[in-house]
């Protein structure tokens, strides 16, 4: 009887000390990527900063036929959700973050599109200092500059993009 109960001991003992291993934590590789409608593109990190308060993350898109640039500010260093809300009534947006987003095509004959955001969050959900990368998520709700007419819903991710 004693024979099992140490041969149960054993077990039990090397199970736990197999299952205790130490994993390796993996870092997601750093990507800024946003989503109007159904299209999604890759952004290109051109500027991060997160300083005196503010953070700013600008990110492009080039293609063969156009230029994209998205400007995502925020009131904020910190982890934490930031929102723009906008007010039916006043028609004035209260705002701890907001964006703006152009696109510029290569033909002279067209004019370059602007948007506006009046809605929405950006939520910062790590900020490594060591590291200086970020992390988070954004989505707004844009319309176009001058005519309001054209409204998009816009979001997407930023994942350990690295600021100065």
């Amino acid at each position: 009887m004693r024979n099992k109960i140490y041969t149960l001991l054993l077990f039990l003992l090397s199970v736990g000390l197999f299952s205790c291993q130490k994993t390796e934590n993996i870092q997601p590789e750093p990507s800024f990527d946003a989503q109007i409608g159904k299209n999604k593109f890759l952004l290109h990190t051109d500027k991060i900063t997160v300083s005196k308060g503010i953070t700013i993350l600008v990110g492009s898109e080039v293609d063969n036929t156009s230029r994209s640039t998205m400007i995502i500010t925020v009131r904020g260093v910190n982890e934490g959700v930031y929102k723009q809300e906008y007010d039916y009534k006043t028609r004035v947006s209260v705002a701890q973050c907001g964006m703006t987003y152009k696109i510029m095509t290569k033909s002279a004959s067209d004019s370059p599109q602007f948007f506006i955001s009046y809605e929405g969050s950006v939520t910062i959900s790590d900020i490594d200092r060591d590291k200086n990368s970020i992390t988070g998520s954004y989505s707004f709700r844009i319309k176009s500059i001058p005519e309001a007419g054209k409204i998009e819903e816009i979001k997407g991710k930023f994942v350990n993009v690295s600021f100065n």
